[in-house]
């Protein structure tokens, strides 16, 4: 096989493997390398599952054949050798502006094909997801997910640039635990595995995307989601024209941000508590929520505003997020107003909550603080 003619992602990956790993060097004349992403159509199940199975390793260690078994049935938590935390991936990899808001530092395929290491890198101090009682914030976990599914369908199913990821459905859970923060930056590692990837002319037009995530090698949850791919025309046709930023039409004060666990007011994303709704307060200047220019309301704004209610409705402004399954059904607007919503379920700590605008449910799931 001619390794130049590999995709770019895997001729790099698979250089990165010969170079780092024993089992790839010296054992066969040509370069070893998974073949292309397969890409099936949607309602088809490709994730692969353990199987209680024997899995034969061979590689050469000081001159002699050495034959390792390992139980296939037991999930691999620590992260291969070759998985780098040495910089950070291309900003428009993951749709970010700033540098500084790029979290993700690497990936790679392994021998399934439809699944994917990625690496991030958890800073102690982030400008907005902040620790808690020396424990990372979870929703940065959140966000290195959302990163990775942007990064893999560029670089895995070669979606071009300026095409935009859309996500209908995100539910995360997490060991607290296994966030308690060190005296260095934590180094997170996602497994990723692709499902039920659609198709439209050629191109990838959706995907599912489910991930077992572990930091400094302990597992620390899982996340899992959908995204629907759209080109610009495609994009513009579905926001009916609606691709610019809109000038804002409501201004509201935040609410205390003691009462949510913030320590600046510009970080408070929800207004005054009005029964069981809070009114989601915009602002478009923000350096993290507003990374870059947007036409709506970012998801990962939306599910903030809901945690910030949430710990409201709970008391509990420093509660930390422990899981949740969220719906995103439309678009939430940044020219009207928009509302959450909490009830409670009878569970200690579960929550309903809905995100309203024009008397349309935008967003809907459950919640659950630790």
């Amino acid at each position: 096989m001619d390794h130049r003619r590999l995709h770019p992602y895997r001729h790099r990956v698979a250089m990165r493997r010969v170079a780092h790993d024993p089992r790839r060097r010296g054992l066969t004349g040509g370069l070893s390398c998974p073949p292309p992403t397969s890409r099936r159509g949607p309602g088809v199940q490709m994730r692969r599952r353990f199987l209680c199975a024997t899995v034969m390793r061979n590689w050469r260690r000081g001159g002699h054949m050495v034959v390792e078994t390992v139980d296939s049935s037991t999930p691999v938590g620590r992260a291969p050798e070759w998985l780098s935390w040495e910089r950070t991936v291309e900003r428009s990899l993951v749709h970010r502006a700033a540098v500084a808001e790029v979290l993700l530092t690497d990936s790679g395929p392994t021998d399934d094909t439809d699944t994917h290491w990625v690496a991030a890198q958890l800073p102690r101090l982030h400008g907005f997801y902040r620790p808690v009682a020396g424990v990372h914030d979870p929703m940065l976990l959140v966000e290195a997910f959302r990163q990775s599914a942007s990064m893999l369908g560029h670089r895995v199913h070669d979606v071009p640039s300026g095409h935009a990821f859309v996500i209908s459905a995100l539910r995360f859970t997490c060991e607290a635990a296994a966030l308690r923060m060190r005296d260095v930056p934590a180094r997170l590692a996602m497994r990723a595995t692709f499902s039920d990837v659609a198709q439209r002319g050629g191109t990838v037009a959706g995907f599912a995307l489910a991930a077992d995530l572990f930091l400094d090698d302990r597992p620390a949850g899982s996340a899992g989601g959908y995204c629907a791919v759209m080109n610009p025309e495609a994009y513009s046709r579905m926001r009916g024209g609606r691709t610019s930023t809109p000038r804002i039409a409501i201004r509201i004060d935040p609410a205390p941000a003691a009462d949510v666990g913030v320590a600046r007011p510009a970080d408070v994303v929800v207004g005054p508590r009005r029964g069981d709704e809070w009114p989601i307060r915009v602002d478009i200047t923000h350096p993290v929520l507003f990374d870059h220019p947007s036409d709506h309301l970012p998801g990962m704004v939306t599910l903030e505003a809901i945690r910030q209610a949430c710990r409201m409705h709970e008391g509990r402004p420093h509660a930390l997020i422990q899981s949740f399954d969220i719906s995103f059904h439309r678009f939430v607007e940044l020219d009207a107003a928009a509302f959450v919503s909490v009830r409670p379920t009878g569970e200690p700590g579960v929550l309903r909550a809905r995100v309203e605008q024009d008397g349309a449910v935008c967003a809907s799931g459950r919640v659950q603080l630790d």
